[in-house]
């Protein structure tokens, strides 16, 4: 399944935090679900880190290395 981040967050820039929670809920509940996920930031124009802690950056603490490995790809 293919989530494109700026269809998510409704802007090109990813510079809100509460955005990328939103992300991160979308990409949970996939990965959650055993789903192959593709995130898509090819339409976003910027990427502040407290964007990306809270979308990305989470699911490390989440899933272990073997588990993003086989179903999380970024597309940039």
């Amino acid at each position: 399944m293919k989530i494109d981040i700026k269809e998510v967050i409704q802007r090109p820039q990813a510079t809100v935090r509460t955005d990328g929670v939103k992300v991160y809920e979308a990409i949970e509940k996939l990965l959650d679900n055993k789903e192959k996920v593709e995130v898509d930031f090819s339409k976003i124009t910027m990427v502040v880190s407290s964007f990306l802690n809270a979308a990305i950056g989470k699911l490390y603490g989440k899933y272990n290395e073997l588990g993003r490995r086989n179903r999380l790809y970024k597309r940039f």
